[in-house]
């Protein structure tokens, strides 16, 4: 039994430790990279290095969440918890969309 819990713990490290981050700037009025390819349980960083405002809305069905508005120079994190495809778009700018793959 002991055996058991030093492996699961340790794959557990292993697996937290291979988790990475996806910077994603907000500049022009659009999102790049405009494609992200990820694994579950990377982050990604949205950073809004534009001079106006945007926001981070996911309104693919199975992951649907709106991160809210980043004003200029914010920052705001998404950490990815199922594998899958989804859309993100920005409430204010109707042309900015940025597309996640999310790997096993």
């Amino acid at each position: 039994m002991r055996a058991v819990l030093i492996l699961t713990a340790a794959a557990m490290t292993v697996s937290a430790s291979q988790a990475a981050e996806h910077s994603i700037t907000m500049a022009g009025i659009a999102y790049a990279p405009a494609v992200v390819e990820a694994k579950v349980g990377d982050t990604l960083v949205f950073v809004n290095d534009d001079g106006v405002a945007h926001d981070v809305f996911v309104p693919t069905v199975g992951f649907s969440t709106d991160l809210g508005s980043q004003d200029p120079g914010g920052k705001t994190t998404l950490t990815l918890r199922k594998a899958g495809l989804f859309d993100v778009e920005c409430m204010f700018h109707d042309h900015m969309h940025l597309r996640v793959v999310v790997r096993p």
